[in-house]
């Protein structure tokens, strides 16, 4: 039987990356302004450096410390935008800061431990770090957008599975020690390198295919331009929500907004092309804008989802004025050779139920399109859990 050494095994783990890697973030800058892709291609670039940091302590001994406490940190902070690209992916903010302090914080275990212990030092605090932030990316990519995602599904159980390794090889280690026959044999270099480039391989082609299938609409726009005539930018339509519920508390007139989330994007863009889905979008917002009540304003508060602000007279159901935006897609085929229309789902608060507080309303509308989307595509759901506020 052929053996095959620590030292082959970490190469070929460093070539697998390598080329996942580059090959992920060359297509990304040839390809679509995607940013999902470009905040992966960051987490791929800072896993190229701690590739680099990690082979360099295999060949030298000078300046181990640094260069091992540097790579660590490099991994860390790696692990760490690969889960901010999650949220991304979910319309969340990605917390980015988040990598810098995970990334202190592991350079800084494996530089200050005991220097005897090699590269091995920090071995506890740094592999548990690494599975908590690979759990909480397995939780994300079960969350939102990415839990409708087929795609997604393999990306889920690669982070599942690397959290759960490196929580028992965390164990091990706290109970072992690090110089171990159990875990220099079952947990140590070349067991856990066959398991990276495993886990590589399959997470490689899982970012690559959401990458793909994500709608144009992913795509950044500019800040001043929502990319939808009539339709205003997000910071725009936060600074005109708070003067009409400002205007609208002084003089007691009702106001209610409606959140409209496009769906299907996945099925348009995987069926008819990623230009459907940007049409999709692009169908959605006009529709707003043409079928909203008069003098209302309408926002793109993301890639996907419009914001609709306008009065709500006593004598107005308001899902009556959701209905009509729903109506007026399901009316309009965004291709008429395939009839295909475009899907929203709507979710609405009022100032009536709500108050006057501008994220108290939004958290509200928030909570009703989420409760529509798990009601079904083109749902339309009215909060009316909280109180009139003072």
């Amino acid at each position: 039987m052929i053996a095959i050494d620590s030292s082959t095994i970490a190469l070929v783990e460093g070539l697998v990356f390598m080329t996942t890697g580059v090959t992920f973030i060359l297509t990304t800058v040839m390809g679509r302004a995607n940013a999902v892709g470009r905040v992966w291609s960051a987490a791929f670039a800072l896993g190229i450096l701690s590739v680099i940091c990690f082979a360099v302590t295999g060949f030298s001994t000078d300046s181990l410390r640094m260069i091992n406490a540097i790579g660590c940190a490099a991994l860390a902070a790696a692990l760490c935008v690969l889960w901010s690209g999650c949220r991304v992916a979910n319309q969340h903010r990605p917390l980015s800061w988040v990598a810098a302090i995970a990334g202190a914080f592991a350079g800084s275990v494996v530089y200050f431990d005991d220097a005897s212990l090699g590269t091995w030092a920090g071995s506890l605090p740094f592999f548990s770090l690494i599975a908590v932030l690979t759990a909480l990316s397995a939780v994300e990519s079960v969350r939102g957008r990415l839990l409708r995602d087929i795609n997604a599904s393999a990306l889920t159980i690669v982070f599942a599975l690397a959290a759960v390794y490196y929580a028992v090889r965390a164990c091990i280690v706290a109970i072992f020690g690090t110089q171990s026959s159990i875990f220099l044999v079952w947990f140590g270099t070349s067991t856990t390198g066959l398991v990276i480039i495993v886990l590589i391989l399959v997470a490689g082609i899982s970012m690559t295919a959401l990458r793909n299938t994500l709608p144009e609409g992913a795509i950044d726009v500019p800040a001043g331009d929502s990319g939808i005539p009539g339709v205003a930018t997000l910071g725009l339509f936060e600074h005109q929500l708070h003067d009409w519920l400002r205007q609208g508390r002084i003089l007691r007139i009702p106001l209610m907004i409606m959140l409209l989330d496009v769906d299907d994007l996945a099925h348009l863009n995987r069926v008819f092309g990623h230009e459907f889905g940007d049409i999709a979008i692009r169908a959605v917002g006009r529709s707003a804008c043409e079928n909203a009540p008069l003098g209302s304003i309408v926002g793109r508060l993301s890639s996907r989802r419009f914001a609709v602000l306008s009065t709500a007279p006593s004598h107005v159901d308001p899902r009556k004025v959701a209905e009509q935006l729903q109506n007026a897609l399901v009316e309009s085929p965004i291709d008429t050779v395939t009839g295909i229309r475009a899907v929203a789902t709507i979710g609405v608060a009022t100032t009536a139920a709500i108050g006057y507080q501008p994220a108290g309303l939004l958290a509200a509308a928030a909570r009703a399109l989420d409760a529509a989307r798990a009601a079904g595509s083109g749902e339309i759901m009215l909060d009316r859990a909280a109180q009139p506020a003072e």
